[in-house]
């Protein structure tokens, strides 16, 4: 049987796939936890280099120790002996590969099984795509014959190339599960493309033509580290499925230890639902939330961005303590370090957090702080300012203001706050410090101040009064004011009444002041 390819030449790697190098290793060894000391050696030496793939592929499903695992080597062993190797080799590339195939159907496999892992083959005969093209490969590498493996969406099957030759080894056909193609030279592949207008013809002078060729070819051409991968990765995906998160990000990781640049369609999946557990007491807990923030788009990003709010609350209730919360901080910062705003919402919302644990337990400054904090970061933020307030009015309350520091405060507040001037009850408690201050200083026979205080009190307040302001207080204060002007001048006696009652207009002291003014 023959069929068509387009070959990509390429791309095409020839190895031996149970002796090879562990590179780019991104995930600490430290991460991974293993199910016994084999796996545990058998991972060691990934990590050392000196790596036995056969001893990491019977180690994936976690239940094989040392001394079955070399049995079954041996029992490979004898396999491959009973194959006459010196012989074989000297045999056409169709006997070698017929012969590989029969002898590892006839004393290996018993029964193709979807879901299964490589030690299944020792334990049941039962075999999958995956744990096939692994046996497969193991006696082609014992033999020295150029192939290798190659996974597509949903498969795994093996390619032998040998005296010009290029056969499929399958695992699904234990009848017909080998067979020849012929591979198309590179100016095949784009005739073929260009008939089938996947490319265009202004296309071939485009200096990425061969990425663009790349591009519809689904063949990935798989090590022997990443097969191992695809093993625990199947796992994971398994665990998954039965709900053993940890099992499942264990068996990930190691995937991802045994071949870190293989694309994971699943990985956000997997690492998002464990990190959802919030299982703190994993040393690299936050470590996997800032891989996970690398699976999101910048739009999926920013809707998860409230969620830093979430971890605010759950510190405010005591449900994580502070080196939590701070690290949620941290790695909130990392996932939006290029966007300013973002930046901003982040600090300011832990200024707010911040500032409310400093009042619930009754520290004034470090709540006034915290909201002075928040507003410089986004100057309207309803919580920055309600924070500032509450620092205001607790520090007057514990009487940590003079009378003169409380209307230098307001002023300084004022000036750098306006919008605090939004809040009815800010508002009612500047109105309430001038008023006071004004007679105050009407009683000290300080007019001049009095009158300053007056005046700043309707520059901030535009005309109208706070709903809750007492209107007895503002008419004493303008009567006041009013009757110590008026030993200078009545005109300037009668224009502070009138000004009076711009905001008690009902009040009988000043009415009675007005009449009275009149009169004389």
């Amino acid at each position: 049987m023959k069929s068509f390819l387009p070959s990509l030449g390429l791309f095409l790697l020839i190895f031996n796939p149970f002796v090879n190098s562990a590179q780019d290793l991104k995930v600490p060894i430290e991460w991974l936890e293993f199910s016994n000391a084999f796996e545990e050696n058998s991972f060691q030496a990934a990590a050392g280099g000196d790596t036995n793939h056969l001893f990491l592929l019977l180690a994936a499903a976690g239940r094989m120790d040392s001394s079955t695992a070399l049995a079954n080597q041996g029992k490979l062993e004898q396999i491959f002996l009973s194959l006459d190797s010196a012989k074989l080799v000297r045999k056409s590339t169709k006997k070698i590969v017929k012969t590989v195939f029969n002898t590892v159907h006839e004393q290996i496999f018993y029964k193709y099984e979807l879901n299964n892992q490589f030690c299944e083959v020792f334990e049941t005969g039962f075999y999958n795509c995956v744990s096939a093209s692994g046996m497969y490969s193991y006696f082609f590498a014992r033999l020295g014959i150029p192939h290798m493996m190659v996974q597509i969406p949903g498969h795994v099957y093996v390619m032998v190339m040998h005296d010009d030759e290029t056969w499929v080894v399958e695992s699904t056909d234990p009848q017909q599960g080998f067979y020849e193609i012929e591979m198309q030279s590179r100016e095949e592949t784009i005739q073929e493309y260009l008939a089938q207008k996947l490319i265009s013809p202004e296309q071939l002078n485009d200096p990425k033509l061969d990425s663009i060729l790349g591009s519809f070819d689904d063949r990935e051409f798989v090590s022997a580290s990443r097969l191992v991968a695809i093993q625990y990765q199947n796992q994971s995906l398994y665990d998954l499925e039965a709900e053993k998160f940890h099992s499942a990000l264990q068996n990930h990781l190691k995937a991802r230890f045994l071949a870190p640049k293989a694309d994971y369609e699943e990985a956000a999946f997997i690492i998002g639902t464990w990190v959802e557990k919030q299982d703190y007491s994993k040393p690299y807990y936050f470590d996997l939330c800032r891989v996970n923030w690398t699976f999101f788009s910048e739009k999926e990003k920013l809707e998860n961005l409230e969620a830093f709010e979430y971890y605010g609350s759950l510190y405010l209730e005591n449900k994580i303590d502070r080196s939590i919360y701070d690290a949620w901080f941290d790695s909130f910062k990392e996932a939006f370090a290029d966007n300013d705003s973002a930046l901003k919402y982040i600090r300011a919302n832990r200024y707010t957090i911040l500032g409310t644990e400093a009042f619930q337990n009754g520290k004034i400054s470090e709540t006034l702080q915290n909201g002075k904090n928040c507003l410089a970061e986004i100057p309207n933020d309803q919580n920055g300012l309600a924070l500032v307030i509450t620092g205001i009015g607790m520090k007057i309350q514990a009487g940590k203001w003079t009378e003169s520091i409380i209307a230098d405060s307001l002023r300084y507040y004022n000036n750098n706050y306006p919008s605090l001037m939004e809040k009815p009850v800010y508002r009612n408690l500047v109105a309430e410090v001038y008023i006071l201050e004004a007679v105050n200083h009407v009683n000290r026979n300080q007019l001049s101040s009095a009158k300053r205080n007056l005046e700043e009190l309707e520059e901030i307040l535009g005309g109208s009064l706070p709903e809750t302001i007492n209107e007895e207080r503002v008419a004493l204060a303008y009567s006041k004011v009013a009757h110590y002007s008026f030993r200078s001048s009545k005109k300037e006696a009668q224009n502070w009444i009138e000004r009076g009652l711009k905001y008690a207009p009902s009040n009988s002291l000043l009415l009675g002041l007005k009449d009275y003014y009149r009169k004389i």
